[in-house]
């Protein structure tokens, strides 16, 4: 009997919390910005941009929360806003992984995203130095302040890496194509001309024969011999 009032019990605990677990996971986008997404789906540029847009307002409500003294816990408030701008910067960089799967063209917007990164990297780091902060307040919002730029470090090396590929020639990969084709040819050529060499080592041509002058078979006229001559 024991077991399964064990059952029960955790069956109702997990219908007590699941639906406060559900309150606490929020919506990274609001109403507005997802209305804006709806029909970007097959444009990557205006898409991306609007993901860097609203990556900016997060750090720009950070920072107005930081400094409005109606903010009651500025520690909480910069953990929250932390979050959230990491949250929407997720979200950018799964929908550049998703366009790159598509073989889109992302050259331009690249460079919107990695001008952003070095822009949302240096408000970060300066929120990480914030000699004002006290050590109490730092704490609550330290770890995951760290987790923010290991992975703006990492996602702007990756979009570097991105555009740097991206800015090859259209045609490299055609001639990088068709150097592959003709490659197992000039592969066999190689070969044939090592056979060739290699015949020539072992059976050596012999050097050409002067022409004979046939002195041996041309009967030669006997010493006296007087041609008789014809009647004309």
């Amino acid at each position: 009997m024991i077991q399964p009032r064990l059952s029960l019990a955790c069956c109702a605990l997990f219908l007590l919390v699941a639906p406060a677990l559900a309150e606490t996971k929020r919506d990274p986008l609001t109403n507005a910005e997802i209305d804006q997404l709806r029909d970007t789906a097959q444009e990557p540029d205006l898409r991306l941009k609007l993901y860097v847009t609203f990556a900016r307002a997060r750090l720009a409500a950070l920072d107005q929360a930081r400094t409005d003294p109606k903010t009651t816990d500025r520690a909480m408030a910069t953990h929250d806003g932390i979050q959230d701008f990491l949250d929407v910067y997720d979200e950018l960089n799964e929908n550049v992984d998703t366009y790159v799967d598509r073989k889109a063209d992302l050259r331009k917007i690249l460079k919107i995203v990695i001008d952003a990164d070095t822009e949302f990297q240096a408000k970060l780091r300066a929120l990480r130095d914030d000699a004002s902060a006290k050590k109490e307040e730092m704490q609550q919002y330290e770890f995951l302040l760290t987790n923010a730029l290991e992975t703006l470090d990492s996602s702007a090396q990756d979009h570097r890496q991105l555009l740097t590929a991206r800015k090859k020639p259209p045609n490299a990969r055609k001639q990088k194509k068709s150097i592959d084709f003709f490659a197992p040819f000039a592969a066999l050529l190689g070969v044939l001309r090592g056979l060739r060499i290699f015949l020539v080592l072992i059976y050596p041509q012999r050097a050409p024969q002067p022409a004979s002058d046939f002195s041996g078979t041309i009967p030669r006229t006997p010493p006296g011999y007087v041609r008789p001559r014809t009647k004309s």
